[in-house]
């Protein structure tokens, strides 16, 4: 595996964890497995190293939305954001792709199941709704 550049555990996990690395993938790894990190599933979808990984944060939300919480959402320094469901298959299910820059982060919103936002380095911030 490349260099990591981001980190993500999901809510109320011990054992799972998503990273974003320099060689332009996502990885589903585990971190109790035999006796080191074990790489589950690499995702491949960017063309650019990947600068943040966010895990939909589900149950936590008002609005439970069971469909919603194995949703992953990745930025990268070739102008995307990329909307993964790992559990369904290892490329993206769809590209944001507005930013005139590199996208620096990228966060679900913390009350609203659909809303998510990016940063690019020119400094502007996108609103995303995927409803």
């Amino acid at each position: 595996m490349a260099v990591v550049h981001c980190m993500e555990f999901p809510e109320n996990e011990t054992d799972k964890f998503y990273v974003g690395a320099e060689d332009f993938n996502l990885y589903q790894c585990n971190l109790h497995s035999e006796s080191r990190v074990h790489i589950e599933t690499a995702m491949s979808g960017h063309n650019a190293p990947i600068t943040g990984v966010d895990v939909h944060p589900g149950v936590s939300q008002h609005e439970k939305r069971a469909e919603m919480t194995d949703l992953v959402l990745s930025s990268s320094l070739d102008w995307t954001v990329k909307l993964w469901n790992p559990k369904m298959r290892s490329t993206p299910l769809y590209s944001f792709e507005a930013s005139q820059e590199y996208v620096y982060d990228v966060q679900w919103s913390p009350t609203h199941p659909a809303v998510f936002a990016s940063v690019d380095y020119g400094g502007f911030v996108d609103v995303w709704n995927i409803n």
